[in-house]
């Protein structure tokens, strides 16, 4: 995968699809954590109408100033972005904020197709399923299109990272067998002349979410990640391991 460092300019991450369902949220804000944990500036665009990342931001502003147990948690700026023109915002605010990451949720919007525009790297959380799996075709023309007009301003094309999230937990030595899942049926999939380049449009990530009601019972209303939760509960101890993994396969 290749390798995002900042430079002069703040690099944007997408995070959508057209398939509600997949927490990309979710995703999106633990990403977000992980990225200012690590030393960076980092801004949130809240590009979906449902406001979810949005609610997440305000809480979080919330608990820095209530929560004595959780005061210490950096600020993360999340704004509301939506309509056409989000995509030359989100790349404004890169060039001077540093990094964006942009939920763009799961829905074939203007915000969805203005982003992957602009984007550079687009993430796709999806959940192993045949309801996933038949949006490929739909989401593959998203990024065709896109790149068509990338090519016109000479920006690189862009490429879908699907990462399998609300996976059965189980120990990382299946994580291959439930990322084989889905590469297989990519692979059958391209046997269809409609999708022969699918190999160039999709790449299916290692890293592997797995379902944890730790996001939706103590991270969610707090605004913050599983990485800043302050447990000792082995279960939301692994699922920081898992976007630990995750963040460094998207951003190093």
């Amino acid at each position: 995968m290749e390798n995002l460092q900042q430079g002069s300019k703040g690099i944007v991450v997408l995070f959508g699809g057209i398939k509600g369902g997949p927490g990309k949220t979710t995703v999106a804000y633990n990403m977000a954590v992980q990225h200012k944990a690590a030393g960076n500036n980092v801004t949130a665009v809240d590009a979906d109408d449902t406001t979810n990342l949005n609610g997440w931001g305000t809480s979080r502003e919330i608990t820095r100033e209530s929560d004595a147990v959780y005061s210490d948690i950096p600020e993360i700026v999340v704004v509301q972005k939506t309509g056409k023109a989000v995509g030359k915002a989100v790349r404004k605010l890169a060039d001077q904020l540093g990094d964006v990451i942009v939920d763009a949720g799961g829905l074939d919007s203007d915000e969805l197709r203005a982003v992957a525009l602009i984007a550079d790297k687009w993430v796709c959380p999806i959940v192993a399923s045949q309801f996933s799996i038949d949006t490929f075709g739909r989401l593959a023309e998203v990024a065709r299109n896109a790149n068509v007009m990338r090519e016109q301003f000479d920006i690189d094309p862009i490429k879908i990272h699907l990462v399998i999230n609300f996976a059965h937990p189980g120990p990382k030595s299946l994580n291959a067998s439930k990322k084989k899942e889905v590469t297989d049926i990519l692979e059958q999939a391209m046997q269809h002349e409609k999708n022969k380049d699918f190999g160039s449009i999709f790449t299916v990530l290692d890293s592997v979410i797995n379902y944890r009601r730790v996001h939706q019972r103590e991270c969610e209303g707090r605004g913050i990640g599983i990485g800043e939760l302050k447990t000792s509960n082995q279960s939301a101890l692994k699922g920081r391991e898992e976007f630990q993994d995750l963040y460094r396969e998207v951003f190093q």
